[in-house]
């Protein structure tokens, strides 16, 4: 039994120097590795830079020839910096050009050009002209630009009726945004007829193509049963396929659906994956209930830092659930430091606007407090501004719909 030891005991001391060696030698060959990985890559952007120059230069000379495909092309390279730097006065020079010469889609993109300011002072009367030239020869895009122009009243008088039928025109060629907006017009609050079934009609064909903001809107519309039958299975389905293309509405929603059982079955953590989505997105109601989840340890492991997190970014956007929490917390210490002047200026926040109980809480927390204390949680209190980490407009690509009250509801 001594001898197998000791033979270990050598075999150990005669391995190690071997495995050293080997070591060295593997690292040595991880570093040429990766130097011949840097220099590839190197050779291989260098080639790809080489590529863009040459590919700007013999657009370049067909351009000069006057070549109006090769005018466009070479704004587009302008636009966004191929092959040359990026020159937005180059960019709209070269769409001049090209326009000039009848090509619709270099119309429609000057038009953007004026619209946004882009190389030039911003013209919404000359983007108008622009979309409504291209429009009449039938671009799509620019039909959906210029009804946005008649929509907003942007470089022409505002107009319904006109937007609607532009819309329409962009959305028989396939135009997704504008397949959300023709349903959009139709539902109501806007001079033209409402039609519910033909904007049940419209967002089908947007939600059909991914449009996710068309998917949330169809779920709400079987949600109310507004031009079609309520159903629940349909309306969880569009609902699902918003939150999966990113929606943070939608993903509240879903979270709302797992954490309640509606139209699926009640799941803790589905409910905790998607609320953590659109806590993540700035939604502050979804904030809240994951915060709630993570203190009670439902659907996820209970951790009161991520609880106190989660409240706090919810209480600074002026939630007064978390708010209350928030007070809680920074009382308590839980998962955060102990600090009464923030916890007084939370609960005199939520107090303020009726929370009930809050008042009273916030009053005998001021018993254990300094004059100075509580005149400092009085003054960041009344300072306090809400700061909106989403915004309900249609803005970064998602509008949101008017939720039915009856889906928000926030019970535990």
């Amino acid at each position: 039994m001594q001898d197998n030891v000791n033979i270990k005991a050598h075999l150990n001391r005669f391995n190690k120097p071997i495995k050293r060696i080997a070591f060295i030698f593997f690292s040595i060959g991880m570093m040429r590795l990766f130097l011949l990985i840097v220099l590839l890559s190197s050779q291989m952007f260098a080639a790809l830079a080489g590529t863009e120059e040459a590919a700007f230069e013999k657009t370049r000379v067909e351009a000069e020839k006057g070549n109006p495909n090769a005018q466009q092309k070479l704004a587009s390279f302008y636009y966004t910096g191929y092959g040359v730097k990026q020159d937005y006065s180059e960019s709209l020079k070269w769409l001049k050009k090209a326009a000039d010469q009848g090509i619709t889609s270099a119309q429609s993109s000057l038009g953007n050009m004026y619209s946004e300011g882009r190389g030039t002072n911003r013209d919404y009367e000359k983007a108008f002209e622009l979309y409504n030239l291209a429009a009449e020869k039938g671009d799509g895009q620019a039909q959906r630009s210029l009804a946005f122009c008649y929509y907003h009243g942007q470089g022409i008088r505002r107009n319904d009726k006109e937007a609607l039928s532009w819309f329409i025109k962009a959305a028989t060629q396939g135009d997704v945004m504008s397949q959300f907006m023709v349903p959009k017009m139709y539902s109501g609050g806007h001079d033209v007829p409402e039609n519910l079934s033909e904007a049940v009609k419209w967002y089908r064909k947007a939600a059909e193509q991914g449009e996710v903001n068309s998917q949330l809107k169809l779920s709400m519309v079987y949600h109310e049963g507004k031009g079609i039958k309520a159903d629940i299975n349909e309306e969880v389905k569009w609902c699902s396929k918003a939150a999966e293309g990113g929606h943070p509405m939608a993903q509240q929603l879903l979270g709302l659906y797992y954490f309640h059982g509606k139209g699926v079955q009640k799941d803790q953590k589905q409910a905790a994956k998607w609320y953590l989505k659109a806590a993540g997105a700035g939604l502050g109601p979804s904030q809240f209930k994951i915060a709630w989840m993570y203190q009670k340890g439902e659907g996820v492991e209970q951790n009161y830092e991520e609880a106190a997190k989660w409240y706090l970014r919810a209480a600074n956007q002026g939630e007064i659930d978390a708010q209350v929490n928030a007070g809680v917390c920074c009382f308590q210490g839980l998962g955060t430091l102990k600090d009464y002047v923030e916890s007084y200026k939370w609960l005199n926040l939520s107090a303020a606007k009726g929370e009930a109980g809050t008042g009273d809480f916030r009053d005998k927390l001021s018993r254990i407090m300094t004059r100075e204390q509580v005149a400092e949680a009085q003054r960041r209190a009344a300072e306090f501004v809400p700061k909106k980490e989403f915004d309900l407009e249609p803005t970064g690509g998602f509008w949101v719909p008017i939720i039915p009250k009856d889906i928000l509801h926030n019970s535990e």
